[in-house]
């Protein structure tokens, strides 16, 4: 775990299937966890598996800012800025980068 959270690529170039397509995998942060805004070019969409987050995605008057729980999804489109904080629960997600930069890191803003 870093700082409170881990993830463990599935799908991609260091994953147990191989693609240069796509990029997945399962992350999972703590309680109480802020996961400070960044962005990046690949396409991201979670799939909420357990526990709950209010998840920011935008920036700004424009920014969407909503409580995602168990069965939700979360689509963020190339270089839009993105983020959560958890709560009492761990929170588990599916992630799935697609597009440009899938071995590109993150900017945190």
């Amino acid at each position: 775990m870093l700082a409170g959270y881990g993830f463990a690529e599935v799908v991609g170039l260091r994953g147990q299937f191989l693609s240069t397509r796509i990029r997945s995998g399962i992350g999972v942060w703590g309680p109480d966890i802020i996961y400070p805004p960044h962005h990046h070019r690949a396409d991201e969409t979670y799939v909420v598996l357990a526990g709950a987050a209010e998840f920011t995605v935008g920036e700004g008057a424009g920014a969407s800012v909503s409580m995602r729980t168990a069965g939700d999804v979360v689509h963020v489109p190339s270089m839009t800025p993105h983020g959560f904080r958890t709560g009492e629960d761990p929170l588990v997600v599916l992630y799935m980068w697609q597009g440009a930069g899938l071995r590109e890191k993150s900017s945190f803003d």
